[in-house]
């Protein structure tokens, strides 16, 4: 996969193995083209090897020559042998017949034990300005002596603050039909065509049913060299592809698996698309101002993983046309008159999370509420939600509002999703809830401090709807005024979380269920993911619930 990678010449192969050997004849590969396999099985080709026979328990070794000074470059080379490929793989090898590229090589013996093929690779790009490129990055993997590398183009143009998966395998070079032992180290790293620098925090690839991946920190790429060295890769997610037969926990929590939704508590992520996928933009194309636009800094995944988000709250709008290579045609996250990015993108992230076997035990909350006013685009966003949700393949959405947690578990039911009432028809999935919440906000500003326990507690005291078991109880954890929204964001989090304890003491003892999400603004600021006090806090309200209710 490169330019001029074929020759006009022709290949071809010599084999050996102790005092045995044999060759091809000179035309057993003519002319070949860039970026091509070539499997020849026509035997007249095949020459003094048509009758060799070679040892199945000893090493082969083999080399490819060529009649040429027209260069080409091989990425692989094989025999078949009985049934099975023995093969060397490399990565853009010159071969002329000037000699280069003509040296033996020790061709591996199918792979032994646990194997498997990749099925897809991931990067995550960080959150710092900059952090994407307008250039391609590719993988190279390593195990042993066998090396293989994706096509040039197999992220092309990765933005900041984005998580990118790559399952065409079109995609996927030499890397296609290498088998690799599951049970091995493997090594990867990632290559640049560009001196327009990239920022990377992780990578990985899906090895069967399970990721390997490398986790850094903003780690710089370009095609200078910088950041392509070798990197061991360590265990991560695991597909098992099975839901859980018993529950045992409720996203982290013990003894919750009796309890409804509604009496559970969720962390929740304020317009979590307003931000997660970078700066957004105006319908003009302009960058919208992050002071007044943007809610979040996070990605999905780094929500979900790093700081225990499990209600994500999603403002939504239509666009009728692409715009440049920003917007597609569909559902779009917004935040007012600022565009992010398409649902489909949180929803995908979403969707891989929900399908590791770690997570088995976790449920999700979605919440679609608030869109343009334009009776058009209510339609449209309307009659495109159930396209948007065809991408959640891991799980099925919950067929009722207000299930058991643990029955959603068993059942593998574990996203539940409310919408607005204007948004409901009769031409969607029945798994579709209205959307009945009372909920904290009003529009309200601050510069110096943080919500009292009594001001929250005395909102929701005060609808009378809160009293009613369907309707789902939310504390708005931030401000609409005042300051920029991060430094808003910065006033409510941390320490000020803790509030959330007494606020859901009061509500259980007032109405006996609890909040059941609490939503803030830019998820991690003035937190980190070691201390992790969002997802800390929401577990002893949790266990606080369990108590309570249950009686455990």
């Amino acid at each position: 996969d490169r330019d001029h990678a074929g020759t006009s010449g022709k290949l071809r192969f010599e084999l050996k193995q102790g005092e045995r050997s044999c060759a091809t004849i000179r035309e057993t590969i003519v002319s070949p083209d860039g970026n091509r396999r070539y499997d020849q099985t026509d035997r007249s080709k095949f020459g003094s090897c048509e009758n060799e026979e070679f040892k199945s328990q000893e090493a082969v070794e083999i080399r490819i020559l060529s009649d040429s000074g027209d260069d080409s470059y091989v990425d692989s080379i094989g025999v078949k042998l009985g049934g099975d490929w023995w093969e060397w793989n490399g990565y853009q090898v010159k071969v002329n017949k000037h000699g280069e590229g003509n040296s033996w090589r020790t061709i591996s013996a199918p792979c032994s034990g646990s194997c498997a093929t990749i099925q897809r690779f991931r990067i995550e790009v960080s959150m710092r300005d900059h952090a994407g490129t307008t250039g391609k990055l590719r993988f190279e993997v390593q195990q042993g002596d066998t090396t293989c590398a994706t096509a040039r183009d197999t992220f092309s143009s990765p933005d900041q603050n984005r998580v990118y998966h790559q399952a065409d395998s079109s995609k996927f070079g030499t890397c296609s039909y290498v088998l690799f032992n599951t049970a091995q180290e493997i090594k990867l790293r990632i290559l640049s065509d560009s001196s327009n620098d990239s920022y990377l925090d992780r990578a990985a690839l899906q090895l069967g049913n399970n990721w390997r991946e490398w986790v850094g920190y903003q780690v710089k790429f370009n095609d200078h060299g910088e950041g392509n060295a070798w990197r061991s890769t360590t265990t991560g997610c695991s597909l098992s592809g099975s839901p859980v037969s018993q529950c045992t926990q409720v996203n982290g929590v013990s003894g919750a698996c009796n309890l409804n939704l509604f009496k559970f508590s969720f962390a929740g992520a304020h317009n979590a698309g307003s931000g997660s996928f970078g700066t957004m933009k105006y319908d003009t194309g302009f960058p919208a101002l992050d002071c007044l636009y943007r809610n979040q800094d996070y990605s999905i995944t780094s929500m979900l993983r790093d700081y225990g988000v499990r209600f994500f709250d999603i403002d939504v709008s239509y666009r009728s046309s692409t715009s440049g290579d920003y917007w597609e045609e569909g559902l779009v996250m917004i935040h007012s008159a600022a565009y992010s990015r398409p649902l489909r993108w949180a929803l995908e992230e979403i969707n891989d999370w929900l399908g590791c076997s770690e997570n088995r035990n976790e449920i999700i909350v979605i919440r679609i509420k608030d869109h343009p006013d334009d009776e058009d685009k209510t339609t449209a966003i309307s009659q495109g939600l159930d396209a948007e949700f065809e991408v959640i393949t891991t799980t099925s959405l919950s067929d009722v509002p207000n299930p058991v947690l643990g029955n959603a578990i068993r059942q593998n039911q574990r996203l539940v999703v409310f919408i607005n009432q204007d948004l409901m028809g009769s031409h969607l999935r029945s798994s579709f809830h209205e959307l009945k919440q009372v909920e904290t906000w009003q529009s309200q500003g601050s510069t110096t401090g943080c919500f009292s326990v009594n001001e929250i507690v005395e909102r929701l005291e005060d609808d009378p709807l809160a009293r009613r078991q369907d309707y789902l109880l939310q504390v708005d954890w931030f401000y609409s005024e005042g300051l920029c929204y991060r430094d808003l964001a910065k006033l409510c989090n941390e320490e000020e979380l803790e509030k959330w304890v007494d606020i859901n003491e009061e509500v259980l003892d007032m109405y006996s269920r609890p909040v059941n999400s609490f939503m803030i603004d830019y998820v991690g600021v003035e937190d980190d993911n070691v201390n992790r006090k969002l997802e800390t806090v929401v577990r002893q309200i949790n266990e606080r619930n369990v108590q309570r209710l249950l009686g455990e």
